[in-house]
């Protein structure tokens, strides 16, 4: 009797042990299940921000091209198709979701075209791109820069003042052209029909700096320390200046580089001087006073006016050809303008999530 009692208790001892036995296998398999579970979620969400994180920068290289397309068809472009505001977006649809890409644009002119820096040289743009996809940000940047085409260059003829208006002022020749060598010549002023093809968009988009209107004091503040019409030591890089209302000035100051006035009027008075080309194809009203005797030239370089003409009061003027100028004029401002990705501008990425 006590040994069967002892068989029992043993049989009873030995099945405990096995349900221990079962209940810690079974543990170790559900441990081993969880963690292999979590390395495969976190896997597949590992894979899944690489995937988010390339399709960001895909986006922001789709945003990149789609700058540079809409650029090369319009110079002035700057962002929203209506109001030029600097800011862009745009997007792709892909398989699983959706993605879209966000741009800045940044220019040197103050012009209300975009937006400015005055870091920025002539003649380039800032171009930031933010690519967005789920949780990930791919942020490039480049600059770009607008090159003339040398195939297609304006045609402004080498002329001292070329217009197609009226000229009037005092005495038979209100303005007496001049050669480049300072010989008078009735060749050196053109009465035109029309006035050469000079890409507007162009002038805007090379220029150094702008204004809405320049004055005196806009002068005095900004221009007062140039002395050059050309802006590098090689002299082929003319400097430009727009004004996108009317000019007006007056004492002694001098104006250096290409001046696009595009507003409805010009006053120079008493001793302004003009270092370069005056260039006035809108205005209703272009005025020039002379008030000294000098013989020196109220502009050394061209002068290009629309259908309002010229009115000289005071004395007459004179102004004198610079056929380096010129050419540089036409060699900047011809109808095909290109736009190109600066090399070495390219600024990497970043991510974010």
């Amino acid at each position: 009797m006590m040994e069967t009692k002892a068989h029992f208790y043993a049989a009873r001892g030995c099945r405990g042990m096995a349900l221990i036995l079962i209940l810690m296998v079974m543990s170790t398999l559900m441990l081993v299940g969880t963690i292999a579970y979590q390395q495969c979620v976190l896997n597949q969400s590992i894979v899944n921000n690489c995937v988010s994180r390339a399709r960001a920068f895909y986006l922001a290289e789709a945003g990149r091209a789609q700058v540079l397309a809409l650029m090369r068809e319009n110079l002035l472009w700057r962002g929203d198709d209506t109001q030029n505001t600097g800011y862009y977006r745009g997007g792709i649809g892909f398989e699983k979701g959706e993605g879209n890409f966000d741009v800045t644009l940044t220019d040197c002119t103050d012009d209300g075209n975009g937006l400015f820096s005055s870091a920025l040289s002539g003649g380039c743009l800032k171009v930031m791109v933010t690519g967005n996809y789920r949780e990930s940000t791919q942020v490039l940047s480049c600059m770009l820069q607008f090159k003339p085409n040398a195939e297609f260059p304006a045609n402004a003829p080498f002329q001292a003042v070329v217009t197609s208006g009226r000229i009037e002022g005092p005495g038979a020749f209100p303005i007496t052209g001049k050669s480049d060598l300072g010989v008078v010549s009735n060749q050196m002023v053109a009465s035109e029909t029309t006035l050469p093809d000079i890409n507007h968009d162009a002038v805007v988009a090379l220029s150094d700096i702008a204004f809405s209107n320049l004055d005196n004091d806009e002068f005095d503040t900004s221009l007062s320390e140039t002395s050059s019409f050309w802006k590098d030591r090689a002299h082929t890089q003319p400097f430009m200046i727009f004004v996108n209302g009317n000019l007006t000035l007056s004492g002694e100051r001098c104006l250096h580089g290409i001046i696009f006035v595009a507003g409805d009027r010009v006053t120079i008075s008493e001793d302004v001087t003009v270092n370069g080309i005056l260039y006035i194809p809108n205005a209703s009203q272009v005025c020039l006073q002379y008030t000294t005797t000098s013989s020196l030239p109220i502009v050394t370089g061209q002068l290009i006016v629309g259908a309002s003409g010229i009115d000289v009061t005071g004395n007459p003027i004179s102004v004198q050809l610079n056929s380096d100028y010129v050419d540089a004029m036409n060699r900047h401002f011809g109808a095909v303008i290109g736009v190109d990705i600066v090399p070495g501008s390219w600024n990497g990425s970043e991510s974010y999530h």
